[in-house]
């Protein structure tokens, strides 16, 4: 911050100077006498003129530029291979974190499908029950660690190996989503109590007759999603992109939907009226709600 700076003093100066030395150009009686601008003086027969401001300058001139030129040339490349070295700096960062996280998620496959496959994830014996609570502890802290992407992929695995969903034999309550990457998802029945979805992509996503009781869905992206039957109560949309979503039948008591957008969605103004809080709200006709903000 502090080189950005001195940077614009520096030019500040440099242009200040120059439109100075053009002004005294132009009006050159501004000039004081010792400039030697103003040419109206002839200097006396025989004698040589003391050098004057004006003649220094018209001397070095061009090697002040060619100084100056030199000097933002060197800057200019020396920031621009800065911020080559730093976008490499983080592209090799992204990757490692990229191949980590890979690593990690084909770790819990295998683990899961191994118990799969030994039939402990889907009987209710005692032994059974500790072998689904040390998966269920494993799965929450697994998608901590991961990003929007493979939280998504980690996600529909759960899904599409009948862990979630109606069995519910792995529980989604207090899970960390933010950010999940989970466009066109099939999510339906889902458990997720008091999970953070805040900022994830579930454009399209089918979460009919999941349970989102007080769940965080601050800036959640839900376009287009199916939510028929889900239960959004406590639910925090505020800043949600529900256009074209459709929330037929979804409970949306004590819900806030502040700055929420709820262009050409499918809800009533009955399930409007049992939420906490409108305050901003886009209605599906594309007009703000005009109201105290609670109802």
């Amino acid at each position: 911050m502090d080189r950005r700076a001195n940077i614009i003093v520096f030019w500040i100066i440099v242009l200040s100077s120059i439109a100075l030395l053009l002004l005294l150009i132009i009006r050159p009686d501004l000039a004081p006498p010792w400039a030697g601008i103003d040419r109206t003086v002839q200097p006396v027969q025989g004698m040589e003129p003391a050098k004057n401001l004006w003649d220094w300058l018209q001397l070095l001139a061009i090697p002040i530029f060619l100084g100056i030129g030199a000097w933002w040339l060197g800057s200019s490349l020396w920031s621009t291979g800065q911020e080559i070295t730093a976008r490499r700096l983080q592209a090799d960062r992204d990757l490692q974190s990229a191949r980590q996280q890979r690593a990690t998620l084909d770790s819990y496959y295998n683990s899961m499908t191994d118990l799969l496959l030994s039939g402990y994830l889907r009987s209710m014996g005692n032994r059974e029950s500790d072998v689904r609570n040390v998966a269920q502890a494993r799965t929450l802290a697994l998608l901590r660690s991961l990003d929007g992407r493979h939280k998504g992929e980690a996600l529909q695995f759960l899904y599409d190996s009948g862990l979630v969903g109606g069995s519910r034999i792995v529980e989604l309550k207090h899970s960390d989503l933010s950010g999940a990457q989970l466009r066109d998802a099939i999510l339906a029945k889902g458990n997720f109590w008091q999970a953070n979805l805040s900022g994830a992509d579930l454009a399209g996503a089918n979460l009919n007759g999941a349970d989102l009781w007080l769940s965080d869905l601050r800036d959640v992206r839900l376009v287009g999603a199916t939510l028929r039957g889900t239960h959004l109560g406590g639910v925090n949309l505020a800043g949600a992109d529900l256009r074209g979503a459709d929330l037929t039948g979804a409970n949306l008591r004590k819900a806030i939907l502040d700055q929420a957008d709820l262009t050409g969605a499918r809800v009533s103004s009955q399930q409007l009226s049992r939420a906490q809080s409108l305050n901003g709200l886009r209605l599906p006709n594309g007009t703000l709600f005009e109201g105290n903000g609670s109802v």
